[in-house]
């Protein structure tokens, strides 16, 4: 089988001009179908790292399509991908945060028990990045996909959403100065 040598190309994506972006990232990114084994995580690490790079009304777009190759990865990769995407939420349009956010939330419900809880818990911690509005209903999607783990893990999990709540609480709270 030809191998095609996708790794570097994600970087050189940005040299081209900016209409031609996008296309070019979703070819590089067509292009992993026909990769087997240990070659196509690479790549679509790659990809993921130059996401936030993209004009601001396509990151939401080479999210979701990176994102979507997720299945046909290993368990292993398939976390480290979305471990990856995860790191990155923050870096995409603030109106695009919630949309990926919920999109890795998804793909964690299909790890594992100890991978599902490692993306949750970093899950946890980009709450805090979503617009303010959203960020109550992200705590309670997460808290429930903490129901599948085991008590042990719950109780890590529902700590660490406990305290995530506490600061959403404190800023949302009026001060005294203010009341």
């Amino acid at each position: 089988m030809l191998q095609i040598p996708l790794t570097g190309l994600a970087h050189v994506i940005f040299s081209l001009p900016k209409h031609n972006r996008i296309t070019a990232f979703n070819d590089v990114l067509a292009q992993t179908y026909v990769l087997e084994g240990d070659s196509k995580p690479p790549v679509l690490w790659e990809l993921t790292d130059t996401i936030h790079r993209m004009e601001e009304f396509y990151q939401v777009v080479a999210f979701n399509s990176v994102l979507a190759h997720t299945d046909a990865l290993n368990e292993e990769a398939r976390l480290t991908l979305l471990t990856e995407l995860t790191s990155i939420i923050d870096r995409l349009q603030e109106l695009d945060r919630s949309e990926a956010f919920n999109g890795v939330l998804t793909k964690a419900g299909a790890l594992n028990e100890d991978r599902r809880q490692i993306v949750l818990s970093e899950l946890a911690q980009k709450i805090y990045q979503l617009p303010e509005e959203e960020q109550m209903t992200a705590l309670s999607a997460v808290a429930a996909h903490a129901a599948g783990l085991k008590a042990s893990a719950q109780y890590n999990l529902l700590k660490e959403l406990d305290q995530v709540s506490n600061v959403i609480l404190e800023r949302i709270r009026p001060s005294a100065d203010e009341q």
